[in-house]
């Protein structure tokens, strides 16, 4: 049986060492933190079957310069990294050219449409199905104008099997009483979906993980190389191991991993808030999201989180508890009588590659070293899919529908060499 090291205990590593488990690889799981505790713990915990667009859109760029006056606003950017980020932007907007972002939502639906459906198997494995449910999700307009504008996608996401459709005040209100009655309307995705508990989703992969054998080594990797014998030897702070297969899955880290080996992975530091409310005041059924203010609100086992924002800082720059806090006042005219008593403030790093798709298969020019990373704001969501995909290549398998190619971390030295 040969034995494959996951790098990496966010959600995408747990459920790709899962799946691989269950295929019947010997595993290993390598990460200096508790599994599930990083950025996989704070997401939004909305499964949008929606979100098959990048989100650095060329209606985004338009917005870009007055998003970027309000340091609360949904985008900011730290002065010190600008540097930073301008080489990755520059990729990001030469990712919106119209044969490029066609391929891009081709594939990302190619991920996203079977997204839900792949986590099946894995939380019956992990007795973790009560952790998700599926109820649709709603995206509420205070404006006529955000309501259009909205709607005006209707049919590019339609015509890419995403079922969605407009709906009225009073049916919006039908399905959410606790959300305000100063709204227009309203767009219903049907078919998308919440997890009550992500980092609990998490930690029983990992639990079930543990009770099949799989070890876990706190550590952080600094080296890969293959040796002469044809396996891996990863050094780390705690010494050297060595093993048949590498799956790195280690988010933000995952570039000073591959780039040593000659893969080029654009990772970039893009920070997510939430503000969770253990005692909200206000029940809600489903995710709503907020389309005015670019944020979500999501009803979990403990509470009600309001998730979102983008700030492109170092990973290790202090928080900014003010962009937490911006959440509630977002929040408070489209949910009345909200309640921040006992509110959690939270930060995490999410690995953003600049045209919005993962990277996503096997090492080119070297044996027995695949990956899966850079999931962006969708880890969760496409956490369990790019576990199916992963494993069926390890394991030579097809997965009907899905061409892995698009997702190869190659495509950006293609970039590289088309840029230049």
């Amino acid at each position: 049986m040969n034995q494959v090291t996951v790098v990496g205990a966010g959600i995408v590593g747990l459920a790709t060492a899962l799946q691989l488990r269950m295929d019947g690889f010997a595993v290993q799981i390598i990460d200096p933190n508790e599994p599930a505790s990083g950025c996989s713990a704070g997401n939004a915990g909305y499964l949008s079957e929606a979100n098959i667009f990048p989100s650095n859109s060329t209606e985004s760029l338009k917005k870009l310069p007055a998003l970027l006056k309000d340091p609360l606003g949904p985008l900011t950017i730290h002065a010190s990294y600008i540097p930073r980020f301008l080489p990755w932007g520059i990729r990001a907007a030469l990712a919106l050219r119209p044969e490029q972002l066609s391929k891009t939502v081709e594939a990302m639906s190619a991920l996203i449409r079977p997204a839900i459906e792949s986590y099946d198997s894995l939380l019956r494995e992990a007795s973790a199905s009560h952790l998700m449910e599926r109820r649709g999700a709603l995206a509420i307009c205070k404006k006529l104008e955000t309501l259009e504008a909205r709607s005006a996608k209707i049919p590019a996401l339609q015509q890419h099997h995403v079922a969605v459709e407009r709906i009225s005040k009073e049916q919006a209100l039908e399905l959410e009483p606790a959300i305000s009655r100063d709204i227009q309307g309203a767009l219903f995705y049907p078919n998308s979906g919440r997890c009550l508990g992500p980092r609990r989703l998490g930690e029983m992969f990992a639990q079930r993980l543990q009770e099949a054998g799989c070890r876990f080594i706190k550590a952080s990797i600094h080296r890969m190389a293959p040796t002469a014998a044809g396996r891996w030897r990863l050094d780390s702070d705690i010494g050297s191991l060595d093993t048949d297969l590498v799956v790195v899955c280690a988010g933000r880290r995952s570039d000073a991993l591959m780039r040593p080996l000659g893969y080029s992975a654009p990772l970039i530091s893009e920070r997510g808030y939430h503000l969770m409310l253990p005692m909200p005041s206000v029940s809600l059924g489903r995710p709503v999201s907020i389309a005015e203010a670019y944020f979500v609100a999501t009803p979990m086992a403990d509470g009600l989180r309001l998730a979102g924002t983008a700030e492109f800082a170092p990973a290790d720059a202090p928080m900014n508890a003010a962009r937490s806090d911006m959440l509630f006042k977002l929040a408070t005219p489209y949910f009345p009588g909200l309640s921040r008593e006992g509110a959690v403030r939270w930060m995490g790093v999410r690995p953003s590659l600049p045209d919005g798709l993962p990277a996503i298969g096997r090492a080119s020019r070297h044996a027995n070293l695949y990956y899966s990373f850079g999931h962006g704001h969708n880890g969760l969501t496409l956490a369990a899919v790019s576990a199916k995909l992963l494993a069926s290549i390890v394991s030579g398998r097809k997965v009907p529908q899905i061409d892995s190619h698009p997702y190869a971390v190659e495509r950006f030295s293609l970039w590289r060499r088309e840029v230049a």
